[in-house]
């Protein structure tokens, strides 16, 4: 359970959401609950003991961002691919890898 509340204080308030429109910031006040943490961590387990990831955790949002200063955007290389992905995903990932 410590683990969970460790996780997000690693990542930025103002950082971009994934397909759920979920902030970093509006899950640390989502875990401030111990009743949410538990739902969670009950999730992440559930996953776990049947060896299954649900669909929406699999859906990410792929976006391309020009880099700044480049003369010419003809080529792949000036661009920048970011992916975004499910932030509940996300965290009962680093969990597990934790």
């Amino acid at each position: 359970m410590l683990e969970m509340l460790e996780v997000p204080n690693a990542y930025s308030n103002i950082s971009a959401p994934g397909p759920n429109h979920i902030t970093w910031q509006y899950l640390k006040l989502i875990l401030a609950n111990n009743t949410h943490v538990t739902c969670i961590l009950s999730l992440a387990n559930i996953c776990l003991s049947l060896q299954h990831w649900p669909r929406h955790f699999k859906v990410s949002v792929f976006v391309i961002i020009p880099k700044p200063g480049k003369l010419a955007y003809g080529t792949p290389k000036v661009f920048r691919p970011i992916v975004l992905l499910n932030i509940l995903s996300k965290l009962i990932e680093k969990i597990i890898a934790r």
